[in-house]
């Protein structure tokens, strides 16, 4: 059994991949298995991987359709042998001896999860900023995370600055969301919610990530229609577990801000479907608080000069407010 398996989904990211590589085999703990999964890239980054892989008898590849982020990591997860599991994204990097001193601490403390901090690297401007994390924990200290609720849903909701106990993700089957938007919201915050064991480490930075120009993060995309169901998916595994009455206030918190963030990014041709289903899913008072914040997102500046893309039957167009007044300017392709 490998100390380590070290998950990389891999979709056209031939310009960075290599640097992904070679920050995870070159790290200083040796003894770790490192599953790539192709998910039907279409540029050279299948053949990136198999080079590596010719190389180094700890790569293996999974190659596949595309289906997306979260079923790659699912699919990798299901054939992990490492006692303990870490998620790197293929346009990012990690720093050389991040596995040996996670893996270290894993050991000294028994733990189901650990958080770090990270370094933001920006492509526009080639800056780098470290990214603390914050969180409601004590710091340096094994705590059960239903001790301290608020921790569960908080952010960053992301799968790579985590170190995970592989035993805690299969035992309680705990999986991906599909697409493209806070696909791995649900899972962490399912890894939290089980966890019996989570050490808290904001002054560890070991993650490199890439803010790109052309970032999935940054491009409108209908996957943000599917909020409602991802909260629905997240209550029901929390119902099933047993645990959701313990967190029914802080879910709650959650789903509401989530909301309310998610349907500002809804293109204008579903808001009204989008509307209709969170009405649905929230109870009477939920639903008054988010309609009455929902189109909070505008300051007195944004209110006389802005630019931002609307949506208008599919196609999208760039929308400029000067003086309170509004212009459409032309389609963006």
């Amino acid at each position: 059994m490998p100390k380590v398996s070290v998950i990389l989904p891999v979709y056209n990211v031939e310009e960075y991949l290599q640097q992904a590589l070679d920050s995870i085999i070159n790290q200083t703990l040796e003894d770790i298995e490192i599953i790539c999964v192709n998910d039907g890239s279409k540029d050279n980054s299948l053949s990136i991987l198999e080079e590596y892989a010719s190389k180094d008898n700890r790569i293996k590849i999974i190659n596949q359709e595309n289906q997306g982020q979260g079923a790659s990591r699912n699919n990798a997860i299901k054939i992990s042998s490492g006692k303990y599991i870490a998620f790197v994204d293929p346009d990012d990097w990690i720093e050389l001896d991040m596995f040996e001193k996670l893996y270290n601490k894993a050991e000294k403390y028994n733990t189901d999860l650990i958080e770090f901090s990270y370094f933001r690297n920006h492509e526009r401007n080639n800056s780098v900023r470290k990214k603390k994390i914050n969180l409601a924990l004590p710091t340096n200290k094994i705590i059960k995370p239903l001790d301290y609720p608020k921790y569960i849903f908080q952010p960053p909701r992301y799968a790579w600055n985590k170190f995970f106990q592989t035993k805690l993700l299969k035992d309680n089957n705990i999986l991906f969301g599909q697409g493209r938007w806070h696909e791995d919201h649900n899972f962490v915050i399912a890894a939290r919610a089980l966890a019996e064991r989570v050490l808290n480490c904001p002054d560890e930075y070991f993650y490199n990530y890439r803010v790109r120009l052309n970032s999935s993060n940054n491009i409108l995309n209908l996957d943000v229609i599917k909020k409602v169901q991802l909260l629905k998916e997240l209550k029901a595994f929390l119902s099933d577990k047993n645990i959701f009455k313990d967190l029914e206030y802080y879910f709650n918190r959650y789903a509401l801000n989530g909301l309310i963030d998610a349907y500002k990014r809804v293109p204008d041709d579903y808001k009204k479907e989008f509307d209709s289903n969170v009405e649905k899913f929230l109870n009477k008072k939920h639903y008054i608080v988010y309609e009455k914040n929902k189109n909070k997102n505008e300051n007195f500046l944004q209110t006389i000069f802005s630019v931002k893309k609307r949506v208008v039957s599919g196609k999208q167009y760039k929308v400029v407010t000067i003086l309170g007044i509004t212009f459409t300017l032309y389609k963006i392709c």
